[in-house]
């Protein structure tokens, strides 16, 4: 289809990465390192011009020579989940004198710089479905070995060596056969097939929970996390109910023992964690909402 023509009650989009990621969509466009030197193609450059929506991710200039923002679309910036920088927040917070924005947060830690505003949470599509087939085919683990699964973007951020060092300490005082899978530089159908094989997940203890841990609910694995005080209240006035197990730098090594040895808790989280993606993340939900804001966009842009 001729990128520089539209027709009329058809959507068409594209999206623009700097790189591939694990997840590849047939939309993605990768682009080229020699265009930031020079130039984009026009057929880059015609999709701003003509846009009905553009909807940036982070910050509204990936790279250096990015196409001027265009005065005739909608535009969305949605912040995505850790801590944001001075200038994202300043796109969040204030106004714009050439365009209107809507301004969204994919977690929840971050919805107070939209005014704590439920509507502009956009969370993240979490393939429920097909995560429950991957489980059904690879799940079942006779080892009788208890398995817990960590898979780190980020070690440091990630508290992913208290993890080992506490789960080697677990495994000298309980009886129950223990292993540890921290899940790393492998495709994500390995990911998945690991993941499936897995008795319980510990994602994170700063930024409540990423899509490590929301694909573990989604298999009915149950999922130790963290989140501050004001984390946690916005979690229960927008959900109603927390959706993993808590914990913190100073009590992990007990929750994490504990929810070893407690088969009830697990099974409690496994529910609630099936029960959070259904309720927020299955697809169904999140395109939903995502029809919502665009047209939302739409309307910015008259």
């Amino acid at each position: 289809r001729s990128t520089n023509t539209h027709y009329e009650g058809i959507h068409e989009s594209r999206s623009f990465v700097r790189a591939v990621n694990y997840l590849e969509y047939p939309h993605d466009v990768l682009l080229e390192p020699e265009w930031i030197v020079k130039g984009f193609p026009d057929w880059i450059i015609d999709y701003f011009k003509t846009a009905d929506i553009l909807h940036y991710h982070n910050k509204t200039r990936n790279v250096k020579g990015w196409p001027s923002t265009s005065k005739t679309a909608g535009h969305i910036i949605t912040q995505h989940g850790r801590y944001p920088t001075s200038t994202s927040v300043k796109m969040l917070q204030e106004g714009d004198e050439d365009c209107k924005r809507i301004r969204l947060v994919s977690t929840l830690n971050l919805l107070r710089y939209v005014n704590y505003n439920p509507d502009r949470w956009m969370p993240q599509t979490i393939d429920a479905d097909y995560l429950m087939r991957v489980k059904k085919r690879y799940g079942s683990n006779n080892t009788g070995i208890f398995t817990v699964m960590h898979s780190p973007t980020n070690r440091k951020l990630k508290h992913t060596e208290l993890y080992s060092k506490l789960m080697n300490r677990i495994k000298q005082e309980i009886d129950i056969p223990l292993s540890k899978y921290i899940i790393e530089n492998t495709t994500y159908g390995k990911t998945q097939i690991l993941r499936s094989q897995s008795n319980l997940c510990y994602d994170q203890l700063l930024l409540q929970h990423g899509n490590n841990g929301l694909e573990s609910m989604a298999m009915g694995i149950p999922v130790i996390a963290g989140c501050d005080d004001r984390t946690y209240r916005t979690i229960m006035d927008v959900v109603g109910y927390l959706p993993f197990i808590r914990a913190n730098e100073k009590n992990f090594y007990q929750v994490l023992k504990d929810t070893i040895l407690d088969e009830d808790l697990r099974k409690e989280y496994s529910e609630i964690g099936r029960r959070y993606i259904r309720e927020w993340h299955h697809p169904k939900v999140t395109s939903a909402r995502a029809i919502k804001i665009y047209r939302e966009a739409i309307e910015l842009k008259r």
